[in-house]
Formats: structure tokens, C-alpha cells, sequence
């Protein structure tokens, strides 16, 4: 049976095609749009502007590997497994954390990481009760966590990835390793 791939997944893959061979900013919508047989009217209303894209395929990414685990999963396996994936697709990450205006990927990367540790912390904590300090520890950690990896991707992602993931949670706040490093 062949799977049909929707306008979203065509235009993620349109994106990522053209971020392999240009910079964020030198691709435009229409671009996008044109590379996969598409319209810019079809692009929008998926997506408010090609940096919504970008943070939508990261987000893809983590949603995927993180899906794929499960609650008892090491955390640093997961993470490793996020990098590694990321690491398939080095010149689109280095693409798209070039440009660091407004609604950029780093930005996105933050937020979006706090969230995940917090997902994650609802599903190993079992009255799902989160405290204003782990609550500062996930903000901290998510910081860190995406300063060093934006780094990695910013040197050619040389590093392997699961040695990398196991350094960024061997240095997670005491709070939080209780939950992830069991």
C-alpha cells in the first residue's frame, strides 16, 4: 500500500530539500511552494510564513522520536535519538539557525524544549504535579540544553549524538534528574 503525503508533508519536505542547497534566507514561499507542485495561497493556509515552517519540521521531529519512547525510555536515549535524527539533516538545521530574528528556530527550539520537559515530566511524575522549582529547573535546563545544541549544529554537528545527549543530561538540575536519570 503507498502512503499519499499531504500538502503539509510536501511542503516540510520542499522546504528541507531547498534549506540542503540555500540559506532560510534566500528561499522564499514561493519557492517552496513551486518545488512541490504547490500554490503560495495552499502554503498559507497551512503556515503564517516560511519560518512557522521550519519550527513546525523541528517540532515534527521531536514529537516523532519522543512518540516512538516510551515513559521508562532514558531520557538521554531519547535525546540521542532526537540528535541523531537531527544530525541526517545537518545542513538544514545550520540553514535555519542562521537567521536570528524574530520567530526563529533557536527562539522556537527553547520554548518548544521547556514544553517537551514538561510533557515528559506530566507523563513520569504520577500525581503530574510540577513545582515551581522543578518548574525553574526545566526553564534553566531548556536554556542550556538548546544553547549546546545550537552550538553542535553551528560546528557541523562533529559530536557524536548520543554522546552529546548523555552530557546534557549528566549536567541536568538536580530537580529534574530525579525524574529523568532513574
Amino acid at each position: 500500500m503507498v502512503k499519499r503525503v499531504g500538502n503539509k508533508e510536501l511542503l516540510a519536505m520542499s522546504l528541507m530539500e531547498l534549506m540542503e542547497q540555500k540559506p532560510l534566507a534566500k528561499v522564499s514561499v514561493q519557492m517552496i511552494a513551486e518545488n512541490c507542485g504547490l500554490t503560495r495561497q495552499t502554503f498559507y493556509y497551512y503556515y503564517k510564513d516560511k519560518y512557522d515552517l521550519v519550527n513546525q519540521v523541528f517540532q515534527k521531529l521531536v514529537n516523532d522520536v519522543y512518540g516512538a519512547s516510551s515513559p521508562d525510555s532514558p531520557w538521554e536515549k531519547v535525546l540521542g535519538d532526537m540528535l541523531f535524527n537531527m544530525q541526517q539533516h545537518r545542513k538544514f538545521y545550520a540553514n535555519a539557525l542562521a537567521h536570528t530574528s524574530q520567530n526563529s528556530l533557536d527562539s522556537f527550539m527553547k520554548e518548544y524544549t521547556r514544553t517537551a520537559y514538561v510533557r515528559a515530566l506530566e507523563r513520569r511524575i504520577p500525581s503530574g504535579d510540577i513545582s515551581e522549582d522543578l518548574t525553574f529547573a526545566i526553564t534553566f535546563n531548556s536554556y542550556g540544553a538548546v544553547g549546546v545544541m545550537s552550538e553542535w549544529i553551528e560546528n557541523d554537528m562533529r559530536e557524536d549524538p548520543y554522546l552529546l545527549a548523555a552530557r546534557i543530561a549528566e549536567n541536568m538540575p538536580g530537580p529534574m534528574k530525579v525524574y529523568f536519570m532513574q
